[in-house]
């Protein structure tokens, strides 16, 4: 069985809604890779090594959500709204867990992030016509 077989009954029917559901599985994977990883290196003598074997197999998993997500929408724009919701997973969880700084600079770099995505979509809306 192929992983496209178990994913498709479970993806919306637009291309944008499929876009949007692979880059926030992507984007949780990766987030719990970083956080592992992140927590090991910090805690690395009292840390078992099962922390890090999370961290790999969390990139694995991005690996093949990547894979299968380029049978349904181009590696551009799949890689645009993955790293754009990266970056904004990755600044809050920093923030929340790590407790590393949130300036005005990375405040600045999020919300660039998410105009990225809104201008994408309305390239994708100007496409359609």
């Amino acid at each position: 069985m192929l992983l496209n077989d178990v994913i498709n009954p479970f993806l919306p029917g637009s291309k944008i809604g499929i876009l949007v559901v692979f880059a926030l599985c992507i984007a949780f994977f990766e987030a719990i890779a970083q956080n592992s990883l992140k927590y090991y290196s910090e805690h690395e003598k009292s840390c078992s090594h099962m922390i890090i074997c999370i961290g790999i197999i969390g990139y694995i998993m991005v690996a093949l959500l990547l894979l299968t997500s380029y049978n349904y929408v181009a590696m551009s724009k799949m890689n645009l709204m993955w790293s754009c919701i990266s970056i904004i997973a990755a600044c809050a969880l920093g923030n929340v867990i790590h407790n590393e700084d949130f300036d005005g600079y990375t405040a600045t770099s999020v919300s660039l992030a998410l105009l990225s995505i809104y201008i994408a979509h309305l390239g994708e809306k100007q496409n359609k016509k």
